[in-house]
């Protein structure tokens, strides 16, 4: 199986999981935050792979996470904004990455909360790009820093729960969700050193597994502990994996979707957001044409524009941009 066509695919059946969740329902199971989270797990493993295997330059990795990340967000943000005339507060939150801990504090607006997993992304990244800077100079382990700093979150998370906090009070901030990154990078690390691979059967018992944690009759400190690590050891080695699973991956359908993921992921929030207002398929295909317009016309060519400006810039050889990105 292709590596960077088993990612893709993975992106897809994520951003599929959201849709289904916010446009359709899926009793007993929120499909939304099993696709957040496939979203992190996928998230840390790339990550791993792109600061401590590749040793990727620290200015270019930053660089391609704005030119990644920011446009279509900005663009998304601007427009929601002006035309559902929400607060400037929720504007500036969701623009600078603080309306994750907004939205765990109280202050919710309710067509830009999906911005909290973006915060979380964000976040994460800055601190795996300093975790990078100093494993490269001390020589330090990071798969061991990583799962460490997993389970202080999810420590953290336990406590916050058993204390009366409810799921978007504990688990939209950084200091309890980043474990889901934080242990998938860990993982995968730690499976690349030791290059052990999971079979096929281990990847589809691991992901069935975490998927039945997720369910909604299981407690919130056990789904982003248990759940997510399972999650993680499925994504780690299923670049190997063939079968059913190749075939769901990588076909046309759900790598385009994959390929998408990112802005249909931006603009599914405000169109769901008016359920019960305006007709289902209206909604759910207005969400589909902004997605592929923001994806055309802003993400891949300001994401291309800004990598060459950069890359121009830079008197080192850049390396080159891997289909491999975060999502």
């Amino acid at each position: 199986m292709n590596k960077i066509g088993a990612l893709d695919g993975l992106r897809g059946i994520a951003i599929l999981s959201v849709l289904f969740s916010h446009f359709v329902t899926a009793g007993g199971i929120n499909l939304g935050r099993v696709g957040v989270e496939l979203f992190f797990v996928l998230s840390g493993r790339l990550m791993a792979e792109l600061l401590f295997v590749r040793k990727n330059d620290l200015a270019i990795f930053l660089k391609r996470r704005i030119s990644r990340v920011w446009p279509a967000l900005f663009v998304m943000v601007i427009v929601t904004s002006w035309i559902a005339a929400l607060p400037l507060r929720g504007t500036l939150h969701a623009l600078t990455f603080t309306s994750n801990y907004a939205s765990a504090y109280g202050y919710r607006v309710e067509m830009l909360d999906h911005i909290w997993s973006l915060c979380i992304e964000e976040h994460v990244y800055i601190f795996l790009a300093i975790l990078a800077f100093a494993v490269r100079r001390w020589n330090i382990d990071p798969a061991k820093v990583c799962f460490v700093a997993a389970i202080m979150c999810m420590a953290h998370g336990t406590y916050l729960t058993l204390n009366g906090g409810g799921y978007y009070e504990v688990y939209w901030r950084t200091d309890t969700r980043a474990a889901s990154i934080l242990i998938s990078t860990a993982i995968y690390l730690l499976l690349r050193k030791h290059q052990w691979v999971i079979p096929t059967a281990g990847v589809w018992f691991a992901g069935i597994t975490g998927l039945l944690l997720n369910i909604n009759l299981v407690p919130d400190p056990i789904k982003y502990s248990l759940g997510t690590i399972c999650l993680a050891l499925a994504v780690s080695t299923i670049e190997h994996s063939g079968g059913l699973i190749k075939t769901v991956l990588c076909n046309r359908a759900t790598l385009l979707v994959g390929l998408l993921s990112y802005s249909l992921y931006l603009w599914q929030q405000p169109f769901c957001k008016l359920i019960g207002t305006y007709p289902l398929a209206a909604l759910f295909l207005a969400t589909i044409v902004c997605a592929v317009m923001s994806y055309w016309l802003i993400e891949k060519p300001c994401r291309d524009f800004l990598n060459r400006v950069w890359a121009a810039g830079n008197p080192r050889p850049a390396v080159p941009r891997q289909a491999i990105e975060s999502p």
